[in-house]
């Protein structure tokens, strides 16, 4: 069971961290003279949602790294990618 929580717990926090970081390419993307209104739409409906994807994604993250080692601030390398992403 411990390695199922971990398992989902990891690929949650991969989707959340992609689709946090979607949110601001798809701003770069859509900067300028020539903006794509179906880029806006999905960047308005990903941003309404910014705070709780981020909140969601810390959890999972920290849920991850409890299961994952006995340390949830141990030297490995999600902490490092989550000391990034912040």
């Amino acid at each position: 069971m411990t390695v199922i929580i971990n398992v989902l717990t990891a690929w949650l926090s991969v989707i959340f961290a992609a689709l946090l970081a979607i949110i601001y390419l798809l701003r770069i993307v859509n900067k300028g003279t020539r903006k794509n209104e179906f880029i806006a739409k999905i960047n308005r409906n990903l941003r309404n949602s910014h705070k709780t994807m981020g909140i969601a994604f810390v959890i999972t993250a920290c849920v991850h790294g409890f299961f994952s080692s006995g340390a949830i601030l141990s030297f490995n390398f999600g902490t490092l990618c989550m000391f990034i992403v912040k």
